[in-house]
């Protein structure tokens, strides 16, 4: 029992030190200071509606896209730092905050996606505000708020502080604060409209009414605002939704849209909440998922909780994804099926010292991300021992083989 308890605990320290944070430590000699104090609020009231008004763009940006408008993005990310934080936090309603390391890799990766979703949040009118923090240099602020590793995203509320579970694109970003801020379902009332959002290719619940009130109606949008990570689109237009479900269909439908061979699931439940969220949950993750530090809060913050994890080179992975795939049907909503890349060695190799391997070779683990439980496939690799593996432990009860 001891083991366990610390094989959890060792589990714990290693996901959450390598699912969201790329740099464990605030190094002085690695820093230098980014900001730019033209751009933050002076100590007076005044000076913050200032920040407000100096962020506005102007509404009628010629281009939608977010590389031509990469100058004007940053102009829409507010700099912060020990002194104006919190007056930043206390003053607007929704804050978006980024803490990050100027010498940390993810963080630079991070930020060019932060302020396009900044500009692409403004010209939707949305009323968040995102900011950036140098957390190196402002060691009080990062303290506050407790970022420790970098890059961190909190999210706040009238300036109560709540867990970021979105991802790190610049569309995730989007569609995580839209959803947080009140804009749960977006209307599609075009053909023209409908093929412009399928050619984002994002995961998408589908609501198809003959109008948009009623009680199923009003259970869809309860789902939508619960459900912050997946978009959800409605309509009441039959070739719209036709568009989306490739066939014709009736209303009131609800379904999940995704790029995968399955890539149509129709609801066939009550249209109650609950039920809609359980379809939603089950249906809105790929049947294979790559894990790694992009997306890891993502999957750690999932309900599902049984996990098969494949640790393999991309072309080992390649000759077995057939019967991973095919494993991964046989579990749907019920066992998340995650790749590890192997040659991403920063975050490959915290993961597998957690089992205490140190290996190139391909190793399929099974993980209860609730308890701990972790079971190793030491037999060869097929669907059948995978779902031996799966009846002989329930995967509910996964031991580490000693």
């Amino acid at each position: 029992m001891a083991q366990r308890w610390f094989g959890f605990l060792l589990l714990l320290l290693v996901v959450l030190s390598v699912s969201i944070h790329c740099c464990h430590s605030i190094q002085e000699d690695h820093s230098h200071t980014l900001v730019n104090e033209d751009q933050v609020p002076s100590e007076d009231d005044d000076d913050l509606e200032d920040l407000e008004e100096g962020m506005d763009l102007d509404a009628q940006i010629a281009s939608d896209s977010f590389s031509s408008a990469e100058a004007l993005a940053a102009t829409k990310v507010a700099n912060v730092n020990d002194k104006d934080v919190e007056r930043v936090i206390e003053k607007f309603e929704f804050v978006l905050l980024l803490g990050y390391a100027p010498w940390c890799t993810q963080s630079e990766e991070l930020l060019p996606e932060f302020t396009a979703a900044a500009l692409r949040l403004s010209q939707l009118g949305n009323p968040v505000l995102l900011a950036k923090l140098d957390a190196v240099n402002n060691p009080s602020a990062a303290a506050q708020y407790e970022i420790q590793g970098f890059p961190t995203l909190v999210f706040f509320v009238n300036g109560t502080r709540e867990q970021y579970l979105g991802g790190y694109s610049r569309e995730e970003i989007v569609r995580w604060v839209r959803k947080k801020t009140g804009h749960a379902v977006t209307t599609i009332t075009s053909k023209e409209e409908a093929e412009s959002f399928l050619s984002k290719n994002v995961t998408a619940v589908l609501g198809y009414f003959e109008t948009l009130e009623g009680p199923e109606h009003d259970a869809f949008i309860a789902a939508a605002k619960a459900e912050a990570e997946t978009e959800f689109v409605q309509m009441t237009v039959a070739e719209v939704a036709q568009i989306f479900a490739e066939s014709s269909i009736l209303p009131p439908l609800i379904a999940v849209r995704k790029q995968e061979p399955e890539h149509f699931t129709t609801f066939r439940g009550s249209f109650s909440i609950e039920e809609i969220a359980s379809f939603v949950e089950i249906n809105k993750h790929p049947l294979l998922t790559v894990l790694n530090s992009k997306n890891a809060n993502m999957v750690y913050g999932s309900p599902m909780k049984l996990h098969v994890l494949l640790f393999a080179e991309k072309m080992d992975y390649e000759n077995v994804r057939s019967l991973y795939l095919e494993a991964a049907k046989d579990f749907k909503g019920k066992v998340m099926f995650l790749v590890i890349d192997m040659e991403d060695q920063e975050f490959s190799r915290p993961m597998l010292a957690v089992y205490g391997l140190d290996t190139n070779k391909p190793v399929v683990a099974g993980l209860n991300n609730e308890d701990g439980a972790r079971y190793f496939l030491e037999s060869d690799f097929t669907v059948d021992n995978l779902k031996v593996m799966k009846r002989k432990y329930d995967i509910s009860h996964f031991m580490l083989n000693e």
